[in-house]
């Protein structure tokens, strides 16, 4: 009888186990592909599965059997502890780091790319696409010079500390005929503000050298702050007349096909608000 009793007992547990195994796979089959546990919970299922060795790949749901053997070692050793889980997309960086993106894109109008390559000079790893963003969120485009505009967005951004030079040609009639005269000038972007260097019928490079010294020093005795000079590609402009100006940290931008909106043109056409001698 007590027999009879155990198998009646046998026979419908197993049979509620069968239900609950199948109302079980309707439910996972409405749930996300991976279910999140906690440490608690995982603790539970390791005390109640461990015990039926290998036999629980019959009933695990939720995980495969070879997370669950792990979570057993886990809570063996006692580490079953959830690390905090790191926000989704990419960590953010640090306040001084976006500052020197900013800064590197304002004081030099350098795109993405060169700046990731300057920081990783400093040893700061930050993306491609993260210092896309901090430029774009601040108003800077990713990639100056290659769209529309970047050239006005330059001369915006340097307007007080930019400075440009060119020749402008006058011919004038001596009694020994027709003369030449070639006046170098100097104009700040932002004031107009033009400064004659010197006139000459032979602008040789040593002359104009000479001219790019003048400069610097009434610009030293003035203590205006120049950060960049602009200049076409006439060859009278020599290598020696950029590092006259490269070694007070200026720095030399070449332009061949156009001219900023500031620029005057060479025909001496120009309305300079104020000339210096």
């Amino acid at each position: 009888m007590l027999a009879f009793l155990v198998y009646v007992t046998h026979s419908a547990l197993l049979r509620q186990i069968a239900y609950l195994k199948a109302e079980n796979e309707i439910l996972r089959s409405r749930l996300p592909k991976t279910i999140q546990t906690t440490p608690a919970e995982r603790s539970v299922l390791v005390c109640l599965g461990a015990p039926l060795g290998s036999s629980i790949r019959e009933v695990l749901g939720i995980v495969h059997y070879k997370t669950f053997l792990q979570w057993v070692r886990k809570e063996r050793d006692g580490t079953n502890v959830k690390a905090m889980p790191r926000k989704p997309g990419r960590p953010t960086i640090p306040p001084d780091v976006t500052a020197l993106i900013l800064r590197m894109a304002k004081e030099n109008a350098w795109g993405y790319a060169r700046i990731a390559g300057e920081l990783n000079k400093l040893g700061i790893q930050v993306a491609n696409n993260t210092i896309k963003k901090v430029l774009i969120v601040n108003g800077f485009h990713p990639s100056p010079y290659r769209t529309k505009g970047d050239w006005d967005r330059f001369i915006r951004l340097h307007v007080e500390t930019l400075w440009a030079t060119d020749f402008f040609t006058k011919d004038i009639w001596t009694a020994g005929g027709k003369v030449t005269f070639y006046v170098l000038f100097f104009i700040h972007v932002g004031s107009r503000r033009v400064h004659i260097s010197g006139v000459t019928c032979n602008p040789t490079g040593p002359w104009v050298e000479q001219q790019a010294r003048n400069l610097v020093m009434d610009l030293q005795d003035r203590g205006e702050k120049v950060s960049y000079l602009l200049r076409d590609g006439d060859t009278k402009f020599t290598q020696a007349f950029d590092e006259i100006f490269k070694s007070e940290g200026i720095k030399v931008k070449s332009f061949r096909e156009s001219l900023p909106t500031s620029m005057p043109s060479r025909s001496g056409s120009f309305r300079p608000s104020k000339m210096n001698a």
